[in-house]
């Protein structure tokens, strides 16, 4: 398994839109990162194209706080939601849909490994609302 993608099990979009996906418990103690969103892709990697024929769905940006960070200096973890209604509305037809999140360096001149990013979550749903 790599660090850096999380796949989910079989996810089930609400019936109306908008549909958002929930990222929660998203760790950012280490390194700043961007998370690219995947529907129904989950052989995605830092690699893959951000487009809609790849499942792209949108992007979180993580500000870390580069490691060894205090949690009382609030760098706890966040949760965040992407608007993920246009690549689901096209899914709509399938009542289960797969999320790969891909945890991407700022960098160009290093991989995933080579920046230490580990993609620790706590968990991925669908919802109509988002939890403010």
């Amino acid at each position: 398994m790599v660090e850096h993608i999380f796949v989910s099990g079989p996810l089930r979009p609400p019936d109306s839109d908008p549909v958002h996906l929930v990222v929660e418990g998203l760790d950012q103690a280490g390194p700043s990162f961007e998370v690219r969103v995947f529907v129904d892709n989950p052989e995605a990697d830092e690699h893959t194209t951000a487009t809609a024929d790849d499942g792209y769905a949108g992007s979180i940006h993580v500000y870390g706080g580069g490691g060894g960070v205090d949690p009382a200096a609030g760098r706890l973890p966040m949760s965040r939601a992407v608007d993920v209604t246009g690549v689901v509305r096209g899914h709509r037809a399938r009542s289960e849909v797969t999320v790969t999140l891909v945890a991407v360096p700022y960098s160009d001149v290093v991989t995933p490994e080579q920046a230490g990013l580990a993609l620790a979550i706590s968990r991925a749903y669908l919802a109509n609302d988002p939890p403010s």
